[in-house]
């Protein structure tokens, strides 16, 4: 089980994911509750002991796929991002194709909750 700065660290993922696409936490189509992350950095520290999750590998891939429909979603002209945004979330976008531990993923992510929080609603 994750610790609770563990929590806490993985609550940006949470808020990228519903802000991108202004939903609550329960809903199962985006895969943006917390729960995800804490079970990813469960899985890399081996602390996963939960039959029914994937590897680290896998949950790692669905991560990123979320992260990065969610940095599209940004992307589209209905959030009228300026031009400097657009650049900084294509370089997290290009940064999150090759991370590979949830302490890159988690930094991609706390730069695009920073970069998008004019966003919030």
């Amino acid at each position: 089980m994750a610790e609770a700065s563990e929590y806490v660290r993985s609550m940006a993922y949470e808020v990228f994911i519903r802000r991108a696409f202004k939903t609550d936490r329960h809903n199962p189509r985006y895969k943006g509750d917390v729960a995800f992350m804490t079970n990813l950095i469960d899985s890399e520290n081996g602390r996963n002991n939960v039959a029914h999750l994937p590897s680290f590998e896998k949950q790692l891939a669905q991560i990123k796929t979320n992260i990065t429909k969610a940095i599209d979603k940004f992307l589209s002209p209905a959030w009228r991002l300026t031009h400097e945004e657009k650049n900084e979330l294509l370089v997290l976008k290009n940064r999150l194709a090759v991370a590979y531990s949830t302490f890159q993923v988690l930094e991609i992510v706390n730069v695009a909750v920073e970069l998008t929080n004019k966003y919030k609603g």
